[in-house]
């Protein structure tokens, strides 16, 4: 039985937990996309336990993409910032 980590954390600490499906096509609205910033940056400034992680498919274990990261993997949010570019303005994530 596979057992999902937000649910772990959720059990163990009693928090409340809030989730955004970022892939979504149907909630891929600037609207949404400007709540989930918002969110993410007030939780990072009241130092939240913040977490992430990319939907794995379940026939293939440990796909890992060419940035690193595992799908399926649990991941911690360690750092928010706001980088300005040419192109204009975009949220980094640092994930450990």
């Amino acid at each position: 039985r596979v057992i999902e980590p937000e649910l772990v954390v959720t059990s163990a600490t009693r928090v409340i937990e809030e989730a955004f499906e970022l892939n979504n096509p149907s909630t891929a609205t600037s609207d949404f996309k400007e709540q989930v910033k918002r969110v993410l940056w007030q939780a990072y400034l009241r130092k939240s336990m913040l977490g992430c992680s990319i939907t794995a498919d379940p026939k293939i274990t440990e796909a890992r993409l060419s940035n690193g990261l595992v799908k399926g993997h649990a991941y911690s949010i360690t750092r928010v910032a706001d980088v300005t570019t040419n192109s204009g303005s975009i949220t980094l994530i640092r994930c450990l």
